[in-house]
């Protein structure tokens, strides 16, 4: 059908741009990706802004209506900073891993 066929060409659409930045390295996009898809989720949560600049957002994660622990925080300022140094693509595959996992758990 054609729903069918929309929905394989945007999985192929996917597939190939994530071969051509893996060929590209694009490491960097990849990185800004997983560190805004944490920075969104956890502001959204947290009601905080999702835009401010990495240590101004650690910042506010720290104020008890946050409700974080000074080990989380700690955990996430880490995480942001890993991100933001274009990790080695291992390392960029074990920071995505943290970020999935430091969001499940805050479900």
């Amino acid at each position: 059908t054609l729903t069918a066929m929309r929905r394989r060409e945007a999985a192929e659409y996917v597939t190939a741009m994530a071969t051509l930045y893996r060929r590209a390295q694009q490491r960097e996009v990849v990185a800004q990706h997983h560190k805004q898809r944490l920075k969104r989720a956890l502001g959204r949560s947290l009601h905080v802004n999702a835009s401010l600049p990495d240590d101004e957002f650690v910042q506010r994660l720290q104020t008890p209506e946050a409700t974080l622990n000074a080990e989380d925080v700690e955990a996430i300022h880490q995480l942001l900073t890993q991100l933001e140094h274009h990790p080695a693509e291992g390392s960029l595959v074990r920071l995505a891993a943290k970020v999935d996992e430091l969001l499940a758990a805050r479900k």
